[in-house]
């Protein structure tokens, strides 16, 4: 006898019909899903090769050898591209110590067309459409480059492809199993010098800012070079290097010889403090009060030439007791000259004796040196610096101040990656 199909049977059979027919779509939904995670993954891991690179890359060339190249306007074009092939290997090494997927990329420059390397140094200028102009290193006689000291950027590119024999694994492809794909990302950074002052990141870590002003004046006109930095020994030695030694003075209000060196009140007003503060350096709490109400950033002024300018409270001259223990804070720095410092600038004072902050400057103490007064009392510190070049990540810029005195700084600069 003949079975009659009912109508509940064949929509079943119709549903089982319809998930026949969309399970391969499901399917293709998830595969391609799958693999869009990890095509974003390869990605995110590859950005943060490019990132940690470039900024090593560029990190490298802080110190004495680019200030040097500033001051002179490239005449030391053979040691910049030693210190720029240094920053290429340091790209290299971080390229190397972040596989992505067992393997990494392997960014090399070229020295004549920076635009066909991956490794490309350059001027970046944040106020630009086009901000990055990459800096040829070699120029065509395969000599280096007389403007390497206006590099302040470095570009990444990280590419692992096919044609390169270093394409990306893609591991758990369900269906069509393992492959590989073509990537690439692209970081850059900079040494950003539009420094407009100093805003603590950590509590509990102090900046290198040292209550101790100099005059700008001073600063400016220094000119004197009978010490050098040697970077091996951490030593200075007698002999020029092309960087100028500073000279200032911290006086008591007797001394005859001009004060161009004074204290400031961060947060501290005992002689005590303040050298206490000078050895360690300054922390986010002692920026808690006016006028810093947690920052040293200093405010436009205006004027021509245009300045930017903080009042703060200090000490025009010392007292007469306290000149040892200042000296014997300042000295402390003259033995340490590998860790640099930053001190604030200042330009005269207000009417309530307060020194007017315009600028700041990274330097070493080279030494400490002392006169006494007829009752064998200091009465006069003399300091003898060097500037050179750091990067800070306490520092705060703004492109606005372009122009300003002081703006771009030559000595201090904040390290970031820019688009």
């Amino acid at each position: 006898m003949a079975r009659c199909t009912t109508q509940r049977e064949r929509r079943r059979g119709g549903i089982g019909l319809a998930a026949l027919i969309a399970l391969p779509v499901v399917l293709l939904a998830f595969v391609v899903g799958l693999s869009s995670r990890q095509y974003r993954d390869i990605h995110t891991r590859m950005q943060a090769e490019a990132d940690a690179s470039a900024l090593a890359g560029v990190h490298i060339l802080a110190g004495d050898e680019l200030l040097r190249g500033r001051l002179q306007s490239g005449m030391n074009n053979y040691a910049l591209y030693t210190l720029l092939q240094s920053g290429r290997l340091e790209v290299l090494k971080y390229a190397e110590q972040n596989p992505v997927f067992l393997n990494f990329s392997v960014p090399e420059w070229n020295t004549t067309t920076p635009t066909s390397g991956d490794i490309q140094y350059g001027s970046y200028d944040r106020t630009l459409a086009t901000p990055f102009s990459p800096v040829p290193i070699l120029d065509g006689m395969g000599v280096p480059s007389t403007n390497l000291h206006t590099i302040n950027a470095l570009k990444v590119y990280m590419r692992r492809s096919h044609d390169l024999n270093n394409a990306v694994p893609i591991p758990r492809m369900p269906i069509v199993g393992k492959g590989t794909v073509d990537a690439s990302t692209v970081a850059t950074a900079m040494l950003d010098g539009d420094l407009q002052g100093f805003r603590p990141l950590f509590a509990d870590r102090p900046m290198r800012l040292v209550p101790v002003a100099l005059d700008y004046a001073t600063v400016a006109a220094a000119t004197a070079d009978d010490y050098a930095f040697n970077g091996n020994t951490n030593t200075f030695s007698m002999g020029g290097d092309n960087l100028p030694e500073i000279e200032v003075n911290l006086t008591t209000a007797t001394m005859v010889v001009p004060t161009t060196a004074v204290s400031l009140n961060v947060g501290y007003t005992t002689a005590p403090n303040i050298a206490q503060q000078i050895v360690n350096g300054t922390y986010a709490a002692q920026l808690t009060g006016a006028p810093f109400n947690g920052a040293f950033i200093l405010q436009d002024a205006g004027g021509l030439p245009a300045k930017l300018k903080m009042a703060v409270p200090g000490q025009e001259f010392f007292s007469v007791g306290d000149g040892g223990t200042l000296e014997a804070a300042l000295g402390t720095l003259a033995m340490s000259p590998y860790t640099p410092r930053i001190f604030p600038l200042y330009e005269g004072v207000d009417g309530m004796g307060q020194p007017i902050i315009i600028s700041f400057i990274a330097a070493r103490v080279i030494a400490v040196a002392t006169t006494t007064d007829g009752m064998g009392d200091i009465d006069s510190i003399k300091l003898t610096l060097q500037p050179t070049l750091v990067s800070d990540p306490n520092a705060v810029t703004n492109t606005a101040f372009r122009g300003h005195v002081g703006v771009p700084n030559l000595t201090i600069a904040k390290l970031r990656l820019v688009p």
